[in-house]
């Protein structure tokens, strides 16, 4: 309780720099949205992954440095207690490689069915209210002596205005919500409807069209806001189904619009002008408070900023114009329709309600094909193939609307409704992909799936409906009122066989031909596994765990396999190759994965086994020890990489994200007698020469995968830096970060795509490269030893360096502010009694939180230079900028604000492009967060201080430290952490195996034994799991002393007969690991001979000759009555090959379900009876 009010308390400060309000931003009212609890039985969560960190990191304060000595807990529990069975969806960018397309939308809390129910209500409601002009408004217009042209664009400046304002509204929408964007636009629409049904008590002309003009651009404002505002919430909370979910909308659209002018015409007829537009403005005022209390609030606006340059951005991409230009002319199309069919249909006497019963037709048919449509949408892959059938459909259909004279039909009102009829359906067909589209081509062209690039394709979906809107009307009013309806028809037409042709043009350039060129201009090989590496893993795991289908297989763990002399690193990140290292560190092996079905023929004779190791003596367990690693990886490059006598080091590797190149870090002990002076100590802030601190020469080397070749180096004479799992280095997409520990200064590299290293600047000593230049004019001082801390420096500058300068800027703002607030000097006199604290800090770790930003952590240099308690002394963490060159933000280690955004953004940390499961964004592992954190705060001698600041010294993160194996996902399985965990680090080994259990059902899938040691007092024994990324093969290096001993664990299915199984052991659960085996299964006596009576069934056959009987009869009928023609013959033969090829799949099904009820039932039954075949 103690410690959430401390956390309370700490969350209604504001910051001094920027004036945020912590409580309004973080707590219940405008809280990030993690999980929902309440969930009947699936909670999900979206994790806005790829946005920066430090925006969200600078909105919290910096409290006084505790000097109170802290202490440790000295155990925890990390088992869960689960006690209800619960599935938990992942985050946005790894849920749409891992989940199986689904037809309906997925509710993940209870309250999502009633957002999507609002935002159809609300699209409903402004459909209806802006289709109900339609019928009577060009009647009510003409009376008043407005021509058709100029009442063309009072239908046109309700686009225009979309148009304009579309834009404005996405940039609106991340720093003020959807939520109020959404509340105020429908409120702004609500009232201009009222406002138009009052203008026909104007009678002058020009005022009432300036009035019209006026009040329609107002409702056009409101509804820009509410529909930009719509879509993006419906982004936000359907992104993982967001055809479905547009396509329901949709139909609510369609719904709106076709109920809406026989809804307007009805009313009309009833009480005039004035009646349609007070009701609909009515109903539309009416659905805010349900918004109020339905809509949630985005979850980071007011964090997120949506760049102008994006709009730039996404008008390059050629596929994102192209479905622009096919969304303008679908819009220009139908809108059309609206100022031309009411003097069309009036030309031949049709009264206004039947022109509303036509548009009644038409949005009725859209309406109810726009949900198989767009569940279709999901289907196809290629949306441009949709879209240029239905834009070929329009084509046709609007040259019968007129109709043409070549066809020589008379207008009619049965003529026009069937054709509007159709247009409906063919429009429904182009239209619904359109959003998605726009939507998938954004995130794959690198815009972040979040908030912002939401609001931006909203706005820019809405540019795109609104131009066409605007042009539709204004061509409509023109050409019908100097050509005639039937021309401008054939007009529109010719525009929907242009766009027709531009998209089967896109689908078969971009889609066969320019991959081609791609593929040969490049010369590089691609890999269906690096293009969706993700794939093995939703059949084997999705469909076993979730769908609960039992495998009947067993492990198969080979112990001590022989390998190559080498040192087992990592497996790339597609998964398509294995990275070692040389056993004397000087060379990478790079060997290329053979696939999970590689060793088949070595396990073909060994059979299916309940046992915890594969422990046969003989030749055939020798052989396959000794060539199973070969089987599985090839070798591909042996890259000679160091210089000068350095050494590899075999626990530092990075790899970019195109998969091509790896980064290696090689280091030789440096001779610091004979270094020059400058190289020991660079600036004020370099740290003493001790016993702890030897120095070395560094050199970073960045290697081709594909061509096995070292493409650049870069070197750091007589330096300290941290190496192991990637403390040192950090690697962010293309910009690398090296920290010097010896010389306090981080090195910024950017990687070209050719694989070159590109200096950016040093960050220590000078920030910017004229620093240098005013601290040799403003300080001319000689440089001079000096006694700091009771350790002599060679030599001390007058000024602090750069970094540590503007750091004490910071923190002297910081408590001059508080002074200034509080009325008291006691903030400020604690600066200065800290100072020395402050001044004395060092860098210790830092990480990219992005291409801009930086997080280190300060500690004290005797922390540095003796690591004996990591809780005594104070640490800081800092977000610095790179690109302005200032200090964001800064954070003791014991800070509640900087826990809270570890524990509800802790993915904006790792950059979890690969990595599945953390604390931010699934239950399980929250809970476990939860636990440690108690009981710590709950030890002996321990507190919330204490548990806040061993929770946080992981912080930063080592760069690409976390396995991204499936496996390890927290949703889906459950394990013991202590043991295995997603953290690529060694563990202590022990004898108990490492179970992994299904999350949903508690059952037991599959479990890793390690062998117990024969002599325990041989020494300390670790394991480091390497998991494949993708396909389920373990392996697992044990170390004990300096012996290395490796295993290969691996999932094997293979029957053999009974002499060779245990059949006295008890049958264990079943796995969800599975390799393929292409070897030909054996079966028994009693099994050939069942398969054999299945062969020989007359009932196969019978199947056969009954479905071509079938199909001969119905030939045989159409040549009686009346001789066979071409098309009935082509009919019929085609019936009769459909019903041989459904004979014969009729033949193979019933083949295949004898054979599995024999194995699957009756193999089973015999074997639990104790019978054995006698059964």
């Amino acid at each position: 309780m103690e410690s959430t009010v401390n956390s309370q308390n700490h969350l209604n400060q504001t910051n001094p720099i920027d004036g945020i309000n912590l409580k309004k931003t973080f707590t219940k009212g405008n809280r990030p949205r993690k999980l929902s609890y309440n969930s009947k039985n699936v909670l999900k969560y979206k994790s806005n992954i790829r946005q920066t960190s430090s925006k969200v990191l600078a909105r919290t304060t910096c409290p006084p440095p505790r000097r109170k000595g802290l202490r440790r807990s000295l155990s925890y529990d990390t088992l869960p207690k689960m006690k209800k069975k619960m599935t938990i969806c992942q985050p946005i960018a790894v849920q749409r490689r891992l989940a199986v397309s689904r037809i309906k939308v997925q509710f993940r809390h209870k309250d999502q069915h009633l957002i999507l129910i609002c935002l159809a209500m609300i699209s409903f409601t402004s459909m209806l209210a802006m289709a109900i002009i339609a019928p009577f408004f060009p009647t009510e217009a003409a009376q008043k002596g407005m021509r058709e042209s100029v009442n063309g664009l009072v239908f046109s400046v309700y686009a225009l205005v979309l148009m304009v304002f579309s834009p404005v509204m996405s940039i609106i929408i991340p720093t003020v919500g959807s939520k109020l964007t959404l509340l105020v636009g429908v409120f702004v629409a609500g009232i201009s409807n009222i406002l138009f049904g009052l203008l026909d008590q104007i009678d002058d002309l020009q005022i009432f069209t300036t009035f019209c003009f006026l009040v329609r651009i107002f409702e056009a404002i409101g509804a820009t806001a509410f529909s930009t505002a719509t879509y993006t919430i419906l982004m936000e909370e359907f992104s993982d189904n967001i055809g479905t979910a547009f396509s329901i909308v949709e139909t609510s659209v369609g719904l709106g619009l076709s109920l809406g002018p026989a809804v307007g015409g009805f009313l009309y007829s009833i009480g005039g002008y004035g009646l349609p537009f007070f009701v609909l403005g009515g109903i539309m005022l009416a659905t805010i408070p349900m918004c109020m209390c339905i809509i949630r609030e985005s979850n980071n606006y007011k964090v997120i900023k949506s760049p102008l340059k994006s709009y730039i951005k996404i008008f390059t991409i050629s596929k994102v114009a192209i479905n622009g230009f096919v969304i303008v002319i679908l819009a220009q199309l139908l809108s059309f329709l609206d100022p031309t069919m009411e003097p069309h249909l009036r030309q031949i006497g049709l009264a206004p309600h039947y022109v509303s019963l036509v548009f009644l037709i038409m949005s009725a048919t859209y309406t109810l094909s726009s949900p198989v449509i767009g569940w279709i949408s999901t289907v196809v892959p290629n949306k441009f193939q949709l879209m240029s059938i239905g834009l070929f459909l329009l084509t046709i259909e609007f040259l019968f609307l007129g109709p043409i004279d070549l066809f020589q039909i008379d207008t009619t009102f049965t003529q026009t409704a069937v054709t509007m009829a159709f247009i409906g359906v063919s429009y429904s067909i182009a239209f619904i992909p359109t959003f998605e589209t726009l939507l998938a081509l954004a995130i794959k062209n690198g815009f972040s799936d979040d908030i912002g690039t939401y609001s931006l394709v909203s706005g820019v979906w809405s540019s795109f409906c609104s131009l066409g809107e605007i042009l539709g009307p204004v061509f409509g009013g023109f050409l019908t009122e100097h050509f005639g309806f039937k021309k401008a028809a054939t007009s529109m037409s010719m525009c929907a066989l242009v766009a027709a042709i531009i998209c089967s043009v896109t689908c078969i350039y971009f889609d066969e031909f320019k991959p081609y060129k791609r593929k040969n201009k490049s010369n590089e090989k691609k890999d269906s596994r690096a293009l969706n590496h993700m794939v093995p893993f939703k059949v084997n795991v999705i469909c076993c765990v979730t769908q609960n289908i039992v495998n009947d297989v067993n492990s198969c763990p080979l112990e001590n396999i022989e390998k190559p002399n080498c040192f087992l690193r990592k497996f790339t990140y597609d998964g398509r190759y294995l990275m070692a290292f040389s056993s004397d560190q000087t060379s990478v092996e790079i060997y290329e994965y053979q696939g999970p079905a590689a060793a088949a023929h070595l396990l073909q004779d060994i059979p299916s086994t309940n046992q915890d190791f594969l422990d046969y003596s003989g030749p055939k367990v020798a052989h396959i020890r000794k060539n199973i690693f070969s089987c599985f990886f090839k070798l591909k490059h042996l890259i000679n990489v160091t210089i000068n006598g350095e050494q590899l080091n075999r626990e530092c590797s990075l790899f970019t994200e195109n998969h091509r190149f790896a980064i290696v870090v090689s280091a030789a002990f440096a001779n610091e007698e004979s270094a020059v002076f400058y190289d020991l100590y660079q600036n004020n802030e370099s740290l003493p020469i001790g016993s702890r601190s030897l120095l070395e020469d560094y050199t970073v080397h960045i290697i081709d995968i594909n061509q096995g070749r070292v493409i650049d180096r870069r070197t750091f004479k007589t330096d300290k830096i941290f190496l192991s799992y990637n403390h040192g280095i950090y690697l962010h997409k293309n910009t690398l970060a090296v920290l010097s520990i010896q010389h306090q200064t981080i090195h910024i590299f950017h990687i070209s795509k050719e694989g070159y290293f590109i200096n950016v600047r040093k960050i220590g000593r000078f920030c910017f490269e004229d620093d240098n230049y005013l601290v040799g004019m403003g300080h001319p001082q000689p440089m001079r030893p000096s006694r700091i801390n009771n350790s002599v420096r060679p030599f001390r500058e007058t000024p602090f360096n750069s970094l540590k300068h503007r750091l004490l800027v910071f923190l002297y703002k910081f408590y001059k502010f508080n002074s200034t607030v509080k009325g008291d000097n006691l903030p400020i006199k604690k600066f200065f009694y800290n100072f020395n604290i402050f001044a004395n800090l060092r860098i210790w770790k830092m990480q990219l939180l992005d291409d801009e930003h930086i997080l280190i952590k300060y500690e004290q240099e005797e922390m540095l230079l003796n690591r004996d308690n990591i809780f005594r002394g104070y640490n800081m963490f800092v977000v610095y900028n790179l690109r302005t060159s200032e200090i964001i933000n800064a954070y003791p280690q014991s800070s509640d604000q900087f826990l809270y955004i570890y524990e509800n953004f802790l993915d904006y940390f790792r950059h979890p492009s690969y990595y599945i499961c953390s604390l931010s964004n699934n239950i399980n592992a929250k809970q476990l967060h939860d636990q440690l954190l108690k009981a710590c705060t709950q030890a002996k001698n321990g507190s919330h201080s204490d548990a806040v600041k061993m929770i946080l010294a992981i912080l930063p993160l080592n760069a690409q430290s976390y396995s991204p194996s499936p496996y390890l996902d927290l949703s889906l399985f459950s394990y013991d952490e202590r043991s295995i965990c997603v953290y690529e680090k060694p563990r202590q080994c022990n004898d108990l195996p490492v179970r992994f259990y299904d999350r949903q059902s508690n059952r037991l899938l599959y479990k890793l034994t390690m062998k117990p040691e024969a002599n325990r007092n041989s020494g300390r024994r670790l394991v480091a799991y390497i998991l494949h990324p993708t396909d389920p093969l373990v392996i697992s290096v044990i170390r004990s002393n300096s012996q290395y001993t490796v295993n290969l664990h691996l999932r094997h299915n293979n029957p053999q007969s009974n002499e060779m199984m245990n059949m006295n052991q008890p049958p264990q659960p079943s796995q969800a690991f599975f390799v393929p085996s292409t070897n030909n299964l054996s079966y028994g006596d009693d099994e050939n001979r069942i398969l054999k009576k299945i062969k020989e069934s007359p009932v196969l056959p019978i199947a056969t000759l009954g479905f071509l009987g079938v199909g001969g009869y119905r030939i045989y009928k159409a040549r009686s009555r009346g001789g066979l023609k071409l098309s009935l013959f082509l009919i019929h033969t085609r019936l009769a090959a459909q019903g041989l090829a459904v004979g014969v799949l009729g033949s193979l099904v019933l083949y295949s379900l004898g054979e599995r009820f024999y194995k699957n039932v009756w193999k089973e039954n015999s074997t639990d009876n104790g019978k054995g075949s006698s059964n």
